[in-house]
């Protein structure tokens, strides 16, 4: 069922545009508007088309549509009725010039179901897929142009399978065969793959996929919106690039696996990539990876000292190495460094004046590295500079949170997360700069905007007022960032820009 047009409905999505206002160095609102939703928090979706884009509101078993074009102007709106209410899950949204189709699936991750909604024509197609997950491991779902993938591996195999929909929910599977790929060590291509081996039990030891635990799975990191600190900190993380995939392992603290995915002929190759080695016992030492563009950014370290190797995956050449070490100052007040030259190439030695703010990297290191935690690096980039976040992150053991309305987790992070943890706990992390020209450590001064978006709320809804924000989304378009909200009080929904 469609309701027929918003404008039926009390005050839901009453558009007042107020224009531009200039509130700050490092935020404007782009525009506000009042709005009927639910008082309860449901899910935000951001889906991008070439010149406009999509932000979904779902609650319950409906679905707030409003499109805009890359200006900020909206162009459409529609409320959609999802009549199947048994899929609870909200997994992804994805978008054509002409429609945007919403994928969810049940609790057990098992059955999946499709909903697309068409601009042209005013229609809604709802639909049960006609595929079942047996004998095989859910690893991710991700949408890419226009498309959903569902990626699997099947029980006891070295094969990726790939469920595929487009816009209008017609499916196609893909097959990788992993053991057809090439592999190559330290940059030398390999006759043969690591081995494989499948016990009387049905246990697998396999030297090349080692996912590190039972609860194997991919976390997707993106490029234009942000990513959890339980994604950021993951082993196992897969990246989408034009028609590439990459998938990064890190469960083995010696060497990332590096798989590499042409969704357009199928082949693939895979890339044991060596860490580095300090020469210290590895009991006590935590890896992981990033990708940002085409740099892969390896972390190894311990509560002593931190290496980071950057290589370019282009031309496999190492970019630079640096490292900092437990006695290095560090400065949660940039400014002060500004008149000193502290900075080496490979080693940090930030050295503290007189009344400044400061905690020692050794301080930060053991909170970083303490034992529960999950160890990542976040990357961001400027014109100029990158900027590095070394943070950790806790696991929990509680089960999925439900929203209220219905959605519960989707893609495997309970919404308990999705709000306020995309950043790393500032007293429990380091931030540093490399340059882009020469990937130096830097002096630049350019921050986090997702942190600039938490601090902002934090600042301007305060004690019981930030209670009354809700319906949050971060995404960026090009190089800019944006944060929406509804602001509960005033009943207006905002969009922000931040610089």
């Amino acid at each position: 069922m469609i309701y027929p047009s918003i404008k039926t409905f009390k005050a839901f999505f009453l558009v007042a545009f107020l224009g531009v206002a200039q509130l700050g160095l490092a935020q404007e609102a782009l525009f506000s508007e009042k709005v009927g939703l639910p008082q309860f928090e449901g899910e935000v979706s951001f889906a991008k088309a070439q010149d406009h884009f999509v932000l979904s509101f779902l609650e319950s078993n409906y679905i707030t549509v409003a499109q805009y074009d890359l200006a900020f102007n909206k162009t459409f709106e529609k409320r959609l009725t999802k009549e199947k209410e048994s899929h609870v899950n909200f997994l992804d949204s994805y978008k054509s010039e002409n429609s945007i189709t919403y994928i969810f699936s049940n609790n057990s991750r098992k059955k999946y179901l499709g909903l697309t909604y068409n601009f042209q024509n005013d229609e809604v197609t709802e639909k049960t897929l006609d595929f079942k997950l047996e004998r095989e491991k859910y690893l991710v779902n991700f949408s890419h142009k226009g498309k959903f993938y569902l990626l699997t591996q099947p029980n006891n195999t070295r094969k990726y399978k790939f469920y595929i929909l487009d816009v209008d929910l017609n499916l196609e599977t893909q097959i990788i065969d992993l053991d057809k790929s090439g592999f190559y060590k330290d940059g030398e291509k390999q006759e043969t793959l690591p081995n494989r081996t499948i016990f009387a039990n049905g246990s697998v030891k396999d030297e090349l996929l080692d996912y590190g635990s039972k609860r194997f799975r991919l976390e997707e990191i993106k490029r234009n919106t942000p990513n959890l600190n339980e994604a950021v900190t993951y082993n196992n993380k897969i990246y989408v690039r034009d028609s590439k995939l990459l998938i990064t392992l890190d469960s083995n603290k010696e060497h990332t696996v590096l798989i590499e995915i042409n969704l357009k002929d199928s082949n693939s190759i895979i890339k044991q990539i060596p860490k580095l080695d300090f020469g210290e016992n590895l009991s006590s030492t935590k890896t992981n990876s990033f990708i940002l563009d085409d740099l892969l950014f390896l972390l190894k370290g311990d509560k002593k000292r931190v290496f980071v190797k950057l290589l370019d995956l282009k031309t496999n050449e190492t970019k630079n190495v640096f490292s900092f070490h437990r006695n290095s100052p560090y400065l949660k007040e940039r400014n002060a460094l500004l008149n000193q030259n502290v900075v080496s190439k490979y080693n940090i030695d930030m050295r503290p004046s007189e009344g400044s703010s400061a905690e020692s990297v050794q301080k930060r290191l053991q909170k970083i590295m303490k034992g529960g935690n999950q160890v990542g690096l976040r990357v961001l980039d400027s014109d100029q500079s990158f900027l590095l976040m070394l943070g950790g992150y806790k696991m929990t053991t509680s089960g999925p949170a439900m929203m209220p309305g219905g959605f519960g987790a989707a893609g495997g992070i309970t919404m308990s997360f999705a709000f306020g943890n995309y950043t790393f706990v500032r007293d429990e992390s380091l931030f540093f700069y490399l340059d882009k020209t020469n990937f130096d450590l830097d002096l630049s001064d350019f921050e986090d905007p997702y942190q600039q978006m938490e601090d902002y709320l934090n600042d301007y809804y305060v004690d019981k007022a930030h209670k009354k924000i809700g319906w949050k989304t971060k995404f960026q378009i090009d190089s800019d960032y944006y944060l929406g909200y509804l602001d509960r009080k005033e009943n207006i929904y905002y969009i922000r820009k931040f610089k």
